[in-house]
């Protein structure tokens, strides 16, 4: 999915929600999410909405995989280094190109 312009939380979650809906076996997965084009504000809000939904998905408890965001809001990468910290079972980490944290993932499955 992109968007150009502002976008609001409610419909980030919407859109994700749709497309989890849509993927066989989907916890097998890794996500990148592109923030690249959002003009809104990123918040604690957003990211740990998105994390409650990934849990409510599998019923409670998600499984715990990777998420990789590209912004290029220096604010946000700060925030998702606030977020590691206080919430330990989310992988999160913040990029400004898709590459960089398609290989991010890459190595943290190797990492296991």
């Amino acid at each position: 999915m992109t968007y150009i312009g502002h976008l609001h939380t409610d419909q980030l979650l919407a859109e994700l929600k749709e497309i989890w809906q849509q993927i066989p076996n989907l916890e097998n997965y890794d996500n990148v999410i592109d923030l690249r084009f959002h003009r809104g504000n990123a918040s604690w809000h957003t990211v740990k909405e998105i994390g409650d939904q990934w849990d409510h998905h599998f019923g409670g408890k998600g499984p715990k995989r990777r998420t990789a965001f590209l912004s290029d809001q220096k604010s946000f990468n700060i925030l998702i280094k606030a977020i590691r910290a206080v919430l330990p079972n989310q992988v999160f980490n913040v990029f400004t190109d898709r590459e960089k944290a398609v290989a991010w993932i890459e190595r943290q499955r190797h990492t296991e």
